[in-house]
């Protein structure tokens, strides 16, 4: 006796069933067709090519107008203030400390960090109040910081006093 074989599962088929016992597969349907192998193809030679130039390291920057910078300067320090209103403080310290990054020597950073410090001249309680106002002093080599931010008078006289609660 001769057996057939599913063409799906392999099973062995031993009478005229419609169906596979194994797989359930039909049987009088044709077999699903197999997808082809994919086919090898050898790889292309291509002649080799010098690699292009490499880009400069330190590409000279390009001129800055000094009108735009200055601008550049006062909007960021208004936006700064303005975030010092809100109780933005992360954001306006990044700004500062910004500044400062830009130039080491910039007086409205330094006030802007003691500014944001003390949380809009409101509170003595940061530790680093004392270090930007020191720093600040040094930079500008006076004692009296109220000409570079007319808020801080008022603060400092507070300070003094201890009006802080």
């Amino acid at each position: 006796m001769a057996f057939a074989f599913c063409p799906y599962c392999g099973g062995r088929l031993e009478g005229g069933f419609r169906f596979c016992p194994y797989c359930g597969s039909q049987l009088n349907a044709a077999p699903a067709p197999q997808p082809e192998p994919p086919r090898y193809e050898p790889p292309r030679y291509e002649p080799h090519r010098p690699d292009p130039a490499p880009a400069p390291v330190n590409p000279e920057p390009a001129p800055v107008n000094p009108a735009d910078r200055a601008a550049e300067r006062e909007k960021n320090i208004s936006r700064a203030k303005a975030y010092c209103i809100r109780g933005m403080w992360n954001d306006a310290r990044a700004i500062y400390e910004r500044m400062i990054f830009d130039d080491p020597m910039d007086m409205d950073g330094y006030m802007g960090l003691v500014r944001v410090s003390s949380q809009n001249y409101t509170s003595y309680d940061d530790p680093q109040i004392e270090d930007n106002i020191r720093v600040a002093k040094k930079i500008c080599g006076k004692e009296d910081l109220s000409e570079y931010d007319p808020d801080y008078k008022a603060y400092s006289s507070k300070e003094c006093a201890g009006d802080f609660d």
